[in-house]
């Protein structure tokens, strides 16, 4: 008499976690900017930028062209998506000291001073 084997219960398969990201550039007064959005990352939203022309100038959120950002989920969403939440950002942003100061210096002319 043959003896059968027993079947051996299947593993479990490995749940599949699907990631999401989006990634647009947007164009902000003359400035290229890469955002990236993460709608789950460790629990929370994220959003980046990065500024790619002129390479790492200073945005109204950050001197160093870069930033990255947590932020409650649905804020993106509800603002018509990553590009347009970091423009609604960026010109909320524009309207501060910071970005005045940046904007003056800018404009002023550097003169040389001959006698110090």
């Amino acid at each position: 008499m043959a003896t059968r084997k027993k079947a051996q219960p299947e593993p479990p398969k490995p749940k599949k976690k699907i990631k999401q990201e989006y990634v647009e550039i947007l164009e902000w007064q003359g400035i290229k900017i890469d955002v990236c959005y993460k709608p789950d990352y460790l629990g929370s939203a994220h959003i980046e930028l990065h500024v790619i022309e002129p390479p790492l100038a200073p945005i109204p959120v950050t001197p160093t062209g870069y930033i990255s950002h947590f932020h409650q989920r649905g804020e993106v969403e509800a603002a018509g998506g990553p590009a347009e939440y970091a423009r609604k950002w960026l010109d909320h942003e524009a309207k501060g000291r910071f970005w005045q100061m940046v904007l003056k210096k800018q404009n002023t002319p550097t003169q040389l001073d001959l006698f110090g």
